[in-house]
């Protein structure tokens, strides 16, 4: 408050500075003799011409002025973009004025846009460049500017005073704007006259408090009303250095961009204070006030183009709009606050109404009078003063609370310390119960993520790292949800490695509350595989469906909340076969030769639990050479937090690049984690399985063997069956029975009508080769044609599995399926024909045999 006071002494002493006159200045436009005054006669015309220095007048021509202002456009309506006027008028040398020994001097309330003074045909003033008949080159409209008159220029009685004016024929500014401050006199008492003092203070003090709530919003970007006053304050105050005489002493300055600048500022203004008080007072912009400043900065961005003459059409929308939105808008906002009874809002409002007059009569007085007066600015300051008075208040209060915290800290702190230490030792047992759980828990999941394969063919290496670490009784342990197993299966009697890499949806607790669910399940199936002639019996594509669909359901039953992805696969110990399924894994990658590359790059099924999956189970098939190398693992291998150049971390999302790790480690586990953790920080649980096979390489052909192969395959083509017979028997005695030998014995007895002997050589080939489909496929047919139905539809279901779409296969199993009346298998096959091929032309057919097969 003592502030307050303090500026306000400084603001109102300005009012009562009286600078010395000399003598009492001229009224150039009015004639007052003692209490009466007549208007002053001037004369205009819209030309000019060198003989009006001399006087020469024709005065029919010229147009009698007594009243101000005189605006051209009114005076001489016009069109085009420049035209010139001439105004004159005379007047004596009055004896109180010339025994003043000072320069004399002549003043202008206002006057543009390019104007030349004269008197007795003299030049004084010549302000602004205009380019005839075209447009205003550099424009100089001043308000409040006093020019000096040489002595020697003066005559006692009828000076002629000669004013040359250019300017926009439609600009209202063009010509003498306001009503008064037409004076000639002592050129020193003119401009001290001309000078508003308490404007300039005014306009200092509004450029402090703006910088200074600008400065508090910068410290406390939360408090953002200090931003709205600082704003309004300092637009204000430059707004009011636009109105000042003293911007016009500059001569460089075109007083065009003067004037856009003033006017720019002037609309949003207003809509600042508006939001300035919805802050203030309800800490919410209202809708109207934010619309209100939209609007009003619609009126300022074309305000920087357009003529100035039109830009008086948008002075006077937004002077309309502030009489009848803006000022019944405060008065709302106003009312509410001292409905609410929000203290100092009466102030505001007290402060508010003067303002309101004020501004009400500086609009008319543009409007109408043009005296030039204004009083706005002064009421305005009491309005935002009272403002500002209110932040100074709140600051205060805030200080006070803080003094009395800081009277109060010693025991608030020791209050709050205490509460604190209980708070932590409660979190500290909390804790201790909590990696009591964790430890339990990854008690029970680590004996079932084990490798339990034992092989002489196959290599399998397991690590994870969890990202989840605690300490349980001074011990440093990891819980996740990446979990990897291995196990030695018997299927049909033939050995394989049964391997599974996992990865439980969630962190921590929930991740392993998954991983401990998925390896429990994958323990239990393996344990009765072992322990189930039924099971072990099955063929290695049904084992791995099976396992695959009873892993599904138990996770599907927890209605999504729990999902796992994973590889899952067998690998036949002897020849290297490996079987595989993926359920929205990352893909395996296979290092062969020094290279890496994934082995596909298909999304075989969701995640399992996923609810709604559907669609048709299929197995995936690979043959490994001696020497290869698989790598399996989360979706950790990928996601690595990088730095880059400039110092930014990203998460990697190029799924590529794990095949570069694995060159790098030259497919050994340790040193393709190393290659990992080089790169980047892990930013999930990392899982990885290594699989190396050295199994043997199948035995070649020799050249002999070869060529006699060839040639049975020829006997075969001219049915000669008994000299192929013949030779192929002989072979196998002195050459042993070889997979190639098996595939054309195969051959020659199907072709000799001995189906079961091609069958079961077909078998025993496609133990040893089982990537070769067409032989699958062969011995299901031959199985078939010998009347061994279940076999063949053992062979048949294993390349269904392979490849459900297989339409060869769906015919042959069709047919095994009518022989032996299975309706139901009928019934599938037929709807996943239609399904592949819905234009079947045996469809019709398939369709028809079942009814028949139904009916019987």
């Amino acid at each position: 408050m003592k502030t307050f006071i303090l500026f306000c002494t400084i603001l109102f002493s300005t009012f009562t500075i009286i600078y010395p006159e000399s003598a009492k200045p001229l009224n150039l436009t009015e004639d007052c003799n003692n209490s009466t005054c007549q208007p002053h006669i001037w004369r205009a015309i819209d030309s000019y011409s060198e003989e009006f220095l001399v006087g020469n007048f024709d005065d029919a021509k010229w147009k009698e002025i007594k009243e101000f202002p005189v605006w051209m456009t009114k005076v001489f309506p016009g069109d085009g973009s420049l035209k010139t006027y001439s105004l004159r008028t005379t007047f004596d040398y009055p004896p109180n004025i010339k025994a003043v020994k000072k320069v004399k001097g002549i003043s202008f309330g206002e006057i543009g846009e390019v104007f030349e003074v004269y008197i007795n045909g003299k030049l004084v003033a010549n302000e602004g460049i205009a380019i005839d008949g075209q447009k205003v080159e550099f424009h100089r409209t001043v308000r409040g500017q006093a020019y000096e008159i040489p002595e020697d220029y003066l005559k006692d009685t009828d000076n002629l005073l000669l004013v040359k004016l250019q300017g926009h024929p439609k600009f209202e500014h063009t010509g003498f704007y306001l009503k008064n401050g037409y004076n000639f006199g002592v050129f020193e008492d003119l401009q001290y006259s001309n000078r508003d003092f308490s404007t300039v203070v005014l306009i200092g003090i509004y450029i402090i408090f703006g910088v200074y709530h600008i400065f508090l919003y910068i410290k406390r970007p939360k408090e953002i009303v200090n931003l709205f006053m600082g704003l309004t304050t300092s637009f204000l105050g430059v707004y009011l250095y636009t109105r000042t005489n003293v911007i016009f002493e500059n001569t460089s300055w075109d007083t065009e961009i003067i004037q856009r600048i003033e006017l720019i500022l002037l609309y949003p203004l207003v809509a600042l204070i508006l939001i300035f008080q919805d802050e203030l007072f309800f800490q919410k912009i209202s809708k109207k006030s934010y619309y209100y400043l939209i609007f009003t900065l619609c009126l300022s961005i074309p305000t920087f183009v357009t003529p100035m003459y039109i830009s008086e059409y948008l002075l006077r929308a937004w002077q309309l709009s502030a009489l009848f939105f803006m000022a019944p808008l405060m008065f709302i906002i106003l009312y509410r606050a001292i409905r609410d009874k929000i203290p100092a809002a009466k102030r505001v409002f007290g402060a508010f109404v003067l303002t309101l007059i004020a501004a009400i009569y500086d609009i008319l007085d543009s409007i109408l009078f043009n005296s030039g007066l204004s009083f706005t600015k002064y009421t305005f300051f009491t309005f935002i003063m009272t403002f500002i008075v209110l932040l100074a208040e709140k600051f205060v209060e805030l200080h006070n609370s803080t003094e009395e915290l800081n009277a109060t800290l010693e025991k608030k702190v020791e209050d709050r310390t205490r509460e604190l230490t209980e708070s932590l030792k409660k979190v500290n047992e909390l804790k201790v119960q909590q990696d009591g759980d964790y430890f339990l828990t990854s008690l029970l999941i680590k004996p079932l993520g084990r490798n339990f394969a034992q092989s002489d063919t196959v290599n399998i290496e397991f690590l994870t790292k969890q990202k989840k670490k605690f300490e349980f009784k001074n011990r440093h342990h990891e819980i996740g949800g990446d979990l990897s197993a291995a196990h030695n299966i018997t299927l049909q009697g033939r050995k394989y490695i049964v391997y599974m890499n996992s990865d439980a949806m969630g962190k921590s607790i929930q991740g392993a509350g998954g991983a401990l669910v998925l390896g429990s399940l994958f323990q239990s199936i393996i344990e009765r595989t072992k322990l189930s002639q039924l099971i072990s019996n099955q063929s290695p594509e049904r084992w791995l469906k099976n396992t695959f669909v009873e892993l599904h359901k138990i996770f599907e039953s927890f209605d999504g909340s729990m999902l796992v992805s994973l590889i899952m696969g067998l690998i036949d110990e002897e020849n290297g076969f490996m079987y595989h399924m993926n359920a929205e894994h990352p893909w395996i990658v296979l290092y062969r030769d020094g290279k890496s590359e994934f082995i596909t790059l298909d999304l075989d099924f969701r995640k399992l639990g996923s609810l709604g999956e559907e669609g048709q189970l299929f197995i995936r098939t690979f043959q490994l050479m001696p020497g290869d190398i698989l790598f399996g693992g989360s979706d950790g291998r990928d996601d690595i937090v990088i730095s880059d150049p400039t110092g930014n971390k990203f998460i990697n999302e190029d799924h590529e690049l794990f095949l570069q790790h694995v060159e790098i480690g030259s497919g050994k586990m340790q040193e393709t984690v190393d290659s990992i953790i080089g790169k980047g920080e892990l930013y999930d649980d990392l899982s990885l399985i290594r699989i190396e096979y050295s199994g043997a390489i199948i035995p070649a052909h020799s050249y002999e063997y070869e060529k006699n192969l060839k040639f049975v395959k020829e006997q075969i083509s001219k049915k000669n069956l008994p000299e192929a017979r013949k030779i192929i028997n002989e072979l196998f005695e002195k050459e042993g029975v070889l997979p190639e030998g098996l595939k054309v014995l195969s051959v020659l007895e199907a072709e000799d009508k001995k189906y079961l002997e091609a069958a079961r050589a077909g078998e025993k080939y496609t133990q040893l080769v089982p990537g070769d489909t067409d032989m699958f496929f062969q011995t299901s047919y031959n199985y078939f044609k010998a009347g061994e139905n279940e076999l063949s539809i053992s062979f048949g279901e294993r390349l269904r599995l392979r490849d459900p779409n297989d339409m060869k296969v769906l015919k042959l199993l069709f047919d095994v399926y009518l022989e032996n009346k299975n309706r139901k298998q009928i019934s599938g096959i037929i709807e996943r024909i239609s399904i592949i091929d819905p234009k079947n032309p045996d469809l019709e057919m398939y369709s028809t045999k079942m009814k028949t097969l139904v009916e019987v």
